[in-house]
């Protein structure tokens, strides 16, 4: 009789287990349950896959020739950082599940990366089987002025290139901002550095150093008909000092010729 009531007694602590920690003039009991419940809150899911490698929404590829793409996880330290590649099209780019993609004839196909913690989230990328750009030319270097535009004259290479699109950036918008077709706005003396840059995935780039002079100042002189201009620090003023209704000969010479001498 003493012993089943013993099990009787195993069986009913066991059912009520709780973890004691013992702490400064006291006991404090915390039911197992609960800290079940706080281990399942700090399961940390993916909140976001890019691909970071390349940067662009477009990669060109040759036929036969392979890449890698490189993918970011946030946060972190998610629980489960894994991803999954998928290739709408495997005739034409093949992906495997490390991120190594090979171009394998003309068309093109999405590449997908997707998260494999449940989370559903991804990225995604265009692959062209084509030609990639190899080279960008534009004007090296630029001189304007305040407040003037210049556009760019630029060509990529080869011709046949499969994506031809370029993007331009200016290293000091103070100074001198372009815009996506290339114009080139001056906004105040100083120099900057346009960058224009292939969007097909491959990083060829070109710049163009510009430079923005002060813009020349026109001023209203007292006499009409003439200008005062300044020019890179240089002014050049108008100074009338004549006065009355003839020639001082005091303070000016002259020597008369014959008509049509110079």
């Amino acid at each position: 009789m003493k012993k089943h009531a013993n099990n009787k007694t195993k069986k009913v602590l066991q059912k009520c287990m709780v973890i004691t920690m013992t702490v400064a003039f006291g006991i404090t009991s915390i039911p197992m349950n609960i800290v079940s419940v706080n281990a399942k809150s700090e399961v940390r899911k993916v909140k976001s896959v890019s691909i970071v490698k390349p940067t662009t929404d477009v990669f060109v590829l040759k036929k036969g020739s392979t890449s890698s793409l490189r993918v970011k996880i946030a946060p972190s330290n998610a629980i489960n950082k894994n991803v999954t590649y998928v290739s709408s099209n495997k005739k034409i780019v093949s992906v495997n599940q490390k991120g190594k993609i090979k171009a394998l004839k003309k068309g093109k196909a999405t590449i997908k990366v997707i998260a494999k913690d449940g989370s559903k989230k991804s990225d995604k990328i265009v692959v062209y089987v084509g030609n990639p750009i190899t080279k960008i030319r534009t004007t090296k270097n630029v001189t304007i002025q305040k407040g003037d535009t210049y556009e760019l004259e630029t060509t990529i290479s080869p011709r046949g290139a499969t994506y031809k699109k370029v993007a331009y950036k200016s290293s000091n918008k103070k100074v001198a901002t372009v815009t996506k077709e290339g114009v080139i706005q001056a906004k105040k003396a100083g120099k900057a550095t346009i960058t224009i840059s292939a969007l097909d995935g491959n990083g060829v780039k070109a710049t163009c150093k510009v430079k923005v002079k002060k813009q020349e100042q026109e001023g209203k002189p007292e006499v009409p008909g003439t200008t005062i201009r300044q020019y890179d620090g240089y002014q050049l003023v108008w100074n009338d000092e004549f006065a009355g209704n003839s020639l001082n000969f005091n303070d000016w010479q002259y020597e008369p010729h014959e008509p049509g001498w110079v």
